[in-house]
C-alpha cells in the first residue's frame, strides 16, 4: 500500500463511508491520516443515517465548505440532546457549497435559517422533519432560488391554514422540477395544484395526496399537463375513471 499513489488511494476512500475514514482508515498510520483530512475529495460527499456524537460531528464539519453532497438523516438526537439549542443548524450555515442536502427523518432541526448560507442547493429533501415550523419552513425556502427538486412528504406539522403560503412558496421557487408532498396533513385541491402549476413552469414530477377532486376533475388536471408525471395517488385517480362505478359509495353524494 505504502507504493501506490495518493491520487489512488483518495479514489478507494471516496467509496468508503466517512465513518469508516475517520475512525478506521485514518488511524492505520500517518500518511492515511493525512490524506483523509487534508484532502478536499473524499468530503465532496458525505452521507450518513448514524445517529453522530458532538466529537463526530464536529470532526466533520471542520470540512464544511467542502461538502457539496451532504446526508444527515434520521433523528440526530444523541447530537441533539448532548449540545446547546441550534448546534446543528449553526453547523449547517458554515456548509456553503451544498448543492444537494438530504434530512429525512431528522426530527432534531427545528430551523431551515441555515438555507440563506447555501445559495448552490438545488436538491432538499425535508420528508419526515416533523420538528420544523411550517412558517419557518416556508419563509426559509422562499430565499432558495435555485432549487430544482423538493421533498415534504410525511411533514405533519403542516394545518388547513399553511395552504395558501404552501402555494405561494412553490410559485415562488420557480426553478423547482420535482415536488414531492404526500402525507403532509393537509391535501391540495384541484384548483391549488393548477394554480401552482400555472407559474412553476419547469415542473417534471408533482407527487402529492390529492383532496376529493372529484376524480374526472384530477384526471382533466392530469391531461391538461400531460408533460409532468404525477405521482401514484394521482394517478389512481386516473385508474378509477377507467372503472365502472368508479365513486365510493361514500363520494356519491358529493360528486353529484
Amino acid at each position: 500500500m505504502k507504493d501506490l499513489p495518493s491520487e489512488i488511494l483518495v479514489q478507494i476512500f471516496q467509496y468508503l463511508t466517512i465513518q469508516d475514514c475517520l475512525r478506521g482508515v485514518g488511524r492505520v498510520c500517518r500518511r492515511f491520516q493525512g490524506l483523509i483530512e487534508y484532502t478536499g475529495e473524499v468530503w465532496r460527499t458525505l452521507e450518513t443515517d448514524v445517529e453522530l456524537s458532538t466529537e463526530a460531528f464536529q470532526s466533520i464539519m471542520r470540512h464544511a465548505k467542502l461538502i457539496r453532497k451532504l446526508g444527515l438523516r434520521f433523528s440526530q438526537k444523541r447530537l441533539r440532546y448532548a449540545s446547546p439549542d441550534m448546534y446543528i443548524e449553526s453547523y449547517l450555515a458554515c456548509c456553503v457549497n451544498v448543492c444537494w442536502l438530504d434530512l429525512s427523518y431528522n426530527t432534531s432541526i427545528i430551523s431551515l435559517a441555515f438555507l440563506h448560507s447555501m445559495h448552490s442547493l438545488e436538491y432538499l429533501n425535508l420528508h419526515g422533519c416533523t420538528s420544523i415550523d411550517p412558517i419557518n419552513m416556508m419563509t426559509c425556502l422562499n430565499g432558495c432560488e435555485g432549487l430544482r427538486a423538493i421533498d415534504i412528504t410525511n411533514c405533519i406539522q403542516f394545518e388547513e391554514n399553511h395552504i395558501p403560503s404552501l402555494i405561494d412558496t412553490f410559485r415562488v421557487l420557480t426553478c423547482l422540477k420535482m415536488i414531492r408532498a404526500f402525507d403532509i396533513n393537509v391535501s391540495l385541491t384541484v384548483e391549488n395544484v393548477r394554480v401552482i402549476l400555472q407559474t412553476a413552469k419547469n415542473i417534471e414530477t408533482f407527487a402529492i395526496t390529492p383532496a376529493w377532486g372529484p376524480p374526472p376533475a384530477w384526471v382533466d388536471l392530469m391531461r391538461e399537463y400531460d408533460h409532468i408525471e404525477f405521482g401514484e395517488e394521482l394517478q389512481s385517480q386516473l385508474d378509477r375513471v377507467n372503472l365502472p362505478n368508479f365513486l365510493y359509495e361514500e363520494e356519491q353524494g358529493e360528486f353529484h
